[in-house]
């Protein structure tokens, strides 16, 4: 074949194939962009949009936009919800007629006489309205009209659901507007607890007048971070409680910048409290579960760990109760029980973890009389020296080398569960001799 033949079919090829993308792809492409433009209900871009106003026969919510942040102007004045606006801005700017009705003679024919639903959207040039009538007699669709366009089209009926967002849904439900990340102090005030707590510059909290009580710095953040992420679940309106008599008062300071929560405890209700921030006048209620999160006491949130021990200082662990005395001993390719490899090392480290983060429910200055020896738990380093002894008693008490505790029936079960398994060993095999 020769070269000018070659270059002739290529040409022809390019043309072909430059002719099926133009028609098949670019142009169809167009098209279909163009029908999807032609069928918008709207045509103001979003970014220009900077007021809104949904009304129905029960409500009407109007909202502006002012230096970039959205709010609510009627019928209260209040931050709006970003996410449920963005929500809704996107249900604005993808709606789409689903079919043409044709130009209206008689509204009423199509319920858009008295709309159910009227969407008002402003830019700082232009307003344009959607009505939203009666469903058609075929199910699932809905009659509308702009307010730009004499003509009657059709809608999924879903849509107006999507649209109709109330004052609840589009205010913001936030009780507190600062980074939690960023709180350094915490007062909490309530029957049996007046107390300050202060972060200092390496992150640990303290109390404000006795740095030397120990405190459970996680439980003091993860209160912080679910006050500061606390939202209303509504705002009924009309509590009836005095305001200036909370049950609990809590504030949060930032660099100075002070906000604070009050709650009031409802008598007779399952699911919620009362509450009140500094930043807004109404009055929310929130979930019940908050008050279980929130200390009744400088105890919730102090440090109460008491064993301080290294599994690396450990050889052996000598345990005894009524039933059974077991013998551990910490060899060079792991933990033996009865001369049976522990396999799995977890079993150990869980037994140590343990003990690290038990807390005792009361310090006491000596045991009650009359008590019973339940077990008792010992703990070896090299050449045999008693690292830690543990002796557990009747109803609760322990005794850790002189000193004594009280401790909470839960946490002494937690105890004989990890024992158990590691007297079972999870995985055991006999030490091949």
């Amino acid at each position: 074949m020769s070269f000018k033949k070659t270059l002739l079919y290529l040409l022809i090829l390019g043309i072909i194939g430059g002719s099926y993308y133009y028609f098949e792809v670019y142009k169809a492409s167009k098209d279909t962009a163009a029908k999807e433009k032609a069928n918008k209900v709207f045509t103001v871009e979003r970014a220009d949009i900077v007021k809104i106003s949904i009304k129905t026969a029960t409500h009407q919510v109007i909202m502006e936009k002012k230096d970039g942040i959205w709010q609510i102007i009627s019928p209260i004045d209040a931050l709006a919800n970003e996410g449920a606006v963005r929500d809704l801005l996107d249900k604005i700017e993808t709606l789409s007629k689903q079919k043409d009705a044709g130009k209206a003679t008689d509204l009423s024919s199509f319920g858009l006489d008295a709309p159910e639903f009227e969407l008002e959207i402003a830019t700082k040039k232009t307003t344009q309205t959607l009505f939203i009538g009666q469903e058609t007699q075929t199910t699932g669709l809905r009659y509308a009209s702009v307010s730009s366009k004499p003509d009657v089209f059709l809608i999924p009926a879903t849509k107006m659901t999507e649209l109709d967002k109330d004052i609840l849904v589009l205010r913001d439900k936030k009780l507190l507007t600062l980074d939690y990340a960023q709180i350094d102090e915490l007062k909490i005030k309530r029957a049996g607890m007046d107390v300050t707590l202060k972060k200092d510059k390496d992150g640990q909290w303290h109390v404000a007048s006795d740095a030397s009580i120990r405190l459970n710095d996680s439980r003091v953040e993860i209160l912080i971070r679910k006050l500061c992420w606390l939202e209303a679940d509504s705002f009924p309106g009309d509590a009836k409680i005095d305001l200036n008599k909370p049950d609990i008062t809590i504030s949060l300071s930032s660099k100075g910048n002070a906000q604070s929560l009050k709650f009031w405890d409802r008598l007779g209700s399952i699911g919620y409290l009362y509450s009140q921030t500094s930043l807004k006048n109404d009055v929310a209620e929130v979930s019940k579960d908050m008050a279980e999160d929130m200390p009744k006491g400088l105890k919730d949130i102090k440090d109460r760990t008491f064993l301080d021990i290294d599994k690396y200082d450990v050889k052996k662990i000598s345990f005894k109760d009524a039933a059974k005395g077991k013998t551990f001993i910490k060899k060079e390719d792991g933990w033996f029980v009865d001369n049976k490899k522990i396999e799995d090392p977890w079993v150990m480290d869980s037994l140590f973890l343990t003990l690290r983060t038990l807390e005792y429910d009361e310090e006491i200055k000596s045991l009650p009389k009359d008590l019973g020896v339940a077990k008792n738990l010992t703990f070896y380093g090299a050449g045999e020296k008693v690292v830690l002894d543990l002796t557990f008693y009747s109803n609760g008490y322990l005794k850790a080398g002189s000193l004594c505790y009280r401790m909470l029936e839960e946490d002494i079960k937690g105890i004989d569960d990890v024992m158990q398994e590691a007297i079972s060993g999870g995985t055991i095999k006999e030490k091949q001799q």
